[in-house]
């Protein structure tokens, strides 16, 4: 699995530099460094990597190449843990697609720690990357001990923006959902729910040879509240049962209404988890 990715513009830019050169005058020579000057701030300014993986390119660590933005009077973004990146206040603000839909995930899959981390655990190793690149996050993601990935973003301004949001150091059972929503832009709301549903809903579709048609099936689990939420913002009326002291499921079995869903939920939608998006694609709007 790559480490970053280069856009091809760069990539070409790169292949001008005489490897050799880099080789042997990587750990010093003012006259070398300024020659890459603008080559080193596109890659760290507009390529967005880091100063340890700039060091990669040019054979050598991160602190080479620290010091000649030292040197340049160039300040460096902010690091966290002395090492990982991330854009601190993504979350200061909820106004693009992307944002609400994280949000939206982290509220049914993720949680905020004490100690002023981000955390993010699935089954799916795609979304968890592009989570990571939304938030142009250098942290490495990591493996649980049941094999699923994760990523924990220590940051404090992350954190503090999504607790003045609603979110708490515990799980989702404690976020007040009303409070969350006051954030969150009308036109935003359904990418909202769909981060929501990618983490904490189901759609299934059931083939039984005894039955003539397909049994289908959607549903979401949460706290009452959330429940209550989901049911009321895609407009099906079914029970909530109780499933547990703080978890709650509602579903309809209703193909029409599933496929009225589909069209509230991905409605110009551009991120999603793949996995559910193609059960809709597949087998209920085919």
């Amino acid at each position: 699995m790559n480490e970053w990715i280069i856009s091809r513009e760069m990539i070409c830019l790169l292949n001008k530099i005489n490897g050799d050169e880099i080789l042997h005058k990587s750990n010093g020579g003012f006259e070398f460094w300024d020659k890459e000057k603008d080559n080193i701030l596109n890659l760290y300014f507009k390529e967005k990597l880091s100063t340890i993986q700039i060091g990669k390119i040019y054979n050598c660590d991160g602190s080479t190449i620290q010091r000649q933005f030292k040197r340049w009077d160039i300040k460096l973004r902010k690091r966290y843990n002395g090492i990982y990146e991330v854009d601190e206040n993504y979350f200061s603000t909820i106004d693009t697609e992307e944002k609400a839909y994280w949000l939206g995930l982290l509220l049914a899959d993720g949680h905020i720690s004490k100690r002023n981390k981000v955390m993010l655990c699935m089954k799916d190793l795609d979304e968890i990357e592009k989570f990571k690149k939304s938030l142009k996050s250098t942290h490495p993601i990591k493996y649980n001990k049941d094999g699923n990935p994760s990523i924990s973003i220590g940051c404090k301004q992350l954190c503090d923006d999504l607790r003045n949001i609603g979110f708490t150091n515990r799980k989702s059972y404690e976020i007040d959902i009303n409070k969350v929503l006051s954030f969150i832009p009308k036109e935003l709301l359904n990418h909202f729910v769909r981060g929501m549903f990618d983490g904490d809903g189901s759609i299934k579709v059931y083939h039984y040879n005894y039955l003539k048609n397909p049994q289908y099936h959607f549903g979401y689990t949460g706290t009452k509240e959330t429940c209550v939420f989901i049911q009321n913002y895609l407009e099906f009326n079914t029970k909530i049962k109780k499933e547990g002291d703080y978890t709650y499921t509602c579903v309809t079995r209703n193909f029409n209404k599933i496929k009225e869903i589909y069209y509230i939920l991905y409605k110009d939608a551009n991120i999603y988890l793949d996995r559910k998006y193609k059960i809709f694609i597949n087998e209920i709007i085919k």
